[in-house]
């Protein structure tokens, strides 16, 4: 039996972190909704995840405070930002600091689905490679 795939979302708009806890759920994942940076601070310290859905736009912290918390703690966890402010600026700024995707609010759920699974599948891969060049490097 294999453990379902951990997924934070942090989202100060409980409709959204409900509709995308729903639509993830039925799909399979683990989802730990979350609306505020220092609960998603709190909850990252206590689990590992293998994605997060990030809104820029916080009550407390600034999404780019969260997503270098979460980098910092876990530098391969594909960071999926989810906003509704698309400016270029942001866009850009978050992409540069790491971000797998940014999607815009409102979203489309078939895009967001096949973002997560193109971020989980890339991490899979990435660490795949690394394992196979690291058993190279010991023969």
């Amino acid at each position: 039996m294999t453990r379902a795939t951990h997924v934070l979302i942090v989202d100060d708009d409980p409709d959204i972190r409900e509709a995308l806890s729903d639509m993830l759920e039925h799909e399979g994942y683990c989802v730990h909704a979350v609306g505020t940076g220092a609960e998603a601070i709190r909850r990252a310290r206590e689990t590992h995840y293998e994605a997060a859905l990030l809104d820029m736009q916080l009550p407390d912290l600034h999404g780019h405070v969260v997503m270098k918390f979460l980098m910092d703690t876990d530098a391969k966890l594909p960071i999926i930002v989810i906003t509704a402010y698309s400016f270029d600026e942001n866009t850009i700024r978050s992409l540069t600091r790491g971000a797998f995707a940014y999607v815009t609010k409102p979203y489309n759920s078939t895009e967001v689905k096949a973002t997560l699974r193109r971020a989980l599948e890339v991490t899979a891969l990435a660490a795949k490679a690394a394992r196979v060049d690291s058993a190279l490097s010991e023969s």
